[in-house]
């Protein structure tokens, strides 16, 4: 999930481009969405002329490209696609934006079973299995009990994100009026999780606090 310096942004966004259409010429969604959450992330680092225009439009490919994969359990990209959604609304601010977007991300969390796990490892079912592509990419590719290939890949845990979504929401909040008094909660869960990172029993729902 680490990102090098600005200058080869551009040949990030070349590849994952590449990678978002080859997705979509195979139908594998899964692949498709995960490649446009990456793109949408380095266009909110970048901050380019267009970074605003260029993360929505990748936001948007990869929230059509989640709902194609309903039940892939892609849970964790899916809320990294709502963090990075109420990012684009604060800066510029946008407040009745934002707040849209941030409640959207909290009824998400009362709908969808959270992973209670610190762990930051993904995978993703994505076809029959081949076996050269197992023997030869030493676990990035492995086989399923059920015959089908599985990719694995290295993501934000389920607990940080929750610590993202949580500190997104506070700035949502806060942003408008630094007195916002709905916002601490949020930041003392966002602390209380970074101290207790090792015992997820101590974590609330985030919805808990709406």
């Amino acid at each position: 999930m680490s990102l090098p310096a600005k200058a080869h942004n551009a040949g990030i966004l070349r590849d994952l481009t590449k990678i978002f259409n080859a997705a979509k010429r195979r139908r594998d969604p899964s692949i498709g969405a995960i490649a446009a959450t990456l793109e949408a992330l380095v266009h909110l680092r970048n901050r380019n002329n267009n970074w605003l225009d260029d993360a929505q439009h990748a936001i948007a490919a990869a929230r059509s490209q989640q709902h194609s994969a309903s039940g892939s359990g892609l849970t964790q990209v899916e809320t990294m696609i709502y963090i990075l959604d109420i990012s684009c609304s604060l800066n510029p601010y946008d407040y009745k934006q934002s707040q849209q977007k941030m409640h959207a991300m909290h009824d998400y969390f009362k709908s969808t079973p959270q992973a209670k796990k610190d762990h930051n490892i993904l995978s993703i079912p994505i076809g029959p299995a081949d076996e050269p592509l197992v023997v030869e990419t030493a676990g990035v590719f492995t086989r399923l009990p059920n015959g089908q290939l599985n990719l694995t890949l290295t993501w934000i845990s389920p607990l940080d994100l929750f610590v993202l979504g949580s500190l997104v929401s506070s700035l949502a909040l806060c942003r408008r009026n630094a007195k916002e008094r709905r916002s601490e909660p949020l930041l003392r869960d966002s602390l209380l999780h970074l101290e207790c990172k090792q015992n997820f029993e101590l974590c609330r729902p985030l919805a808990d606090n709406h």
